[in-house]
């Protein structure tokens, strides 16, 4: 039984030091948010490139597991707006609730988790990598949605702010060219291959580029989980327990059981069912925040949502982990 926990207590303890350093002032939010743009915008594309890039198979599982993610995500999105509109809930609410039962955090928790689980299945890690990118469009189209449905038209200048965020996401990027180089099928030389001055040399360069890339990635978990433990310190959330129970139940209980029912249904096992369970049990991601701010919805809430379903999170990642 405890053998569940032991892939699940470094999450836990490394944004409980997030917690208790940014108490304790060792750092402050300017340079939180500093370290989110690392981990967004190199750390974690590292990441994605490497890994995409080297992979020897791509597809497989990851299609299904992304079917069965994507239709969940939707469903249960749909299932809070329902909700929503059947509770009469407040217009600069409605969409924050909605989004923050399908926006997961993946990239700062779920991802983390899949790769501290087993840090040696490069297939299992690949296929959720895989899953991801589109995910991150989905998210992306959704959350929209939810928020602009409350009080706001959707017009041009609305969907070309969308299809730039989209075309210019660094976790899109990322896949887009590991794929491609992983299609193209190239692969680094090896120290010896080339006789050649040139080509020696040349393979020095990409062996070294790829290395430096690897490194980067691999700070992307911790630096992602101890963000997270210091945004947790930022957001207020007492006067919004209650509905952020309410979004937290569809997210971290609904999402996932879903998830787990469709990727069995459609053959998803071992490994790969627990690694996309794992993302349907990620807490509300921080970017649900930011997002709500920009389309006038209630911060406020969108906080509490965070927060609430980050701590509610760990005993659904700890049933998804049982899987494996």
């Amino acid at each position: 039984m405890w053998d569940v926990f032991e892939p699940l207590l470094p999450i836990v303890l490394l944004v409980v030091a997030g917690v208790l350093l940014r108490r304790f002032g060792f750092y402050g939010e300017e340079f939180r948010k500093t370290l989110d743009r690392f981990v967004y915008w190199v750390a974690l594309p590292a990441l994605l490139l490497v890994k995409l890039a080297a992979a020897e198979q791509v597809g497989g599982a990851a299609w299904p597991m992304l079917g069965a993610f994507a239709t969940a995500t939707t469903v249960v999105a749909l299932l809070m707006f329902v909700v929503c509109r059947l509770a009469r809930v407040a217009d600069a609410l409605e969409g924050v609730l909605v989004q923050a039962a399908l926006r997961g955090n993946l990239a700062f928790v779920a991802l983390p988790v899949v790769i501290l689980a087993d840090p040696t299945d490069d297939a299992t890690i690949t296929n959720t990598l895989l899953v991801m990118g589109p995910t991150i469009v989905l998210y992306n189209v959704l959350g929209v949605a939810a928020l602009v449905a409350a009080h706001e038209t959707l017009d041009a200048k609305l969907l070309g702010r969308m299809g730039r965020t989209m075309a210019t996401n660094p976790f899109i990027l990322a896949c887009v060219a590991g794929l491609a180089l992983q299609f193209a099928g190239f692969r680094v030389p090896m120290a010896g291959d080339a006789s050649d001055p040139l080509e020696q040399t040349l393979g020095l360069l990409l062996r070294s580029t790829q290395r430096t890339l690897e490194l980067l990635g691999q700070t992307a978990a911790p630096l992602a989980l101890l963000s997270l433990g210091g945004a947790m310190v930022a957001f207020r959330v007492r006067d919004h327990v209650g509905l952020a129970l309410l979004s937290t139940t569809a997210k971290c209980a609904a999402l996932p059981a879903l998830t787990w029912w469709l990727a069995t249904m459609w053959g998803v096992t071992g490994p790969d069912l627990r690694a996309v369970v794992v993302l349907g049990s990620a807490p509300t991601a921080v970017a649900s925040y930011v997002l709500a701010g920009q389309l006038r919805g209630d911060q406020g809430l969108a906080a509490a949502t965070i927060v609430v379903s980050t701590v509610v999170s760990a005993g659904a990642l700890a049933l998804a982990l049982s899987l494996g």
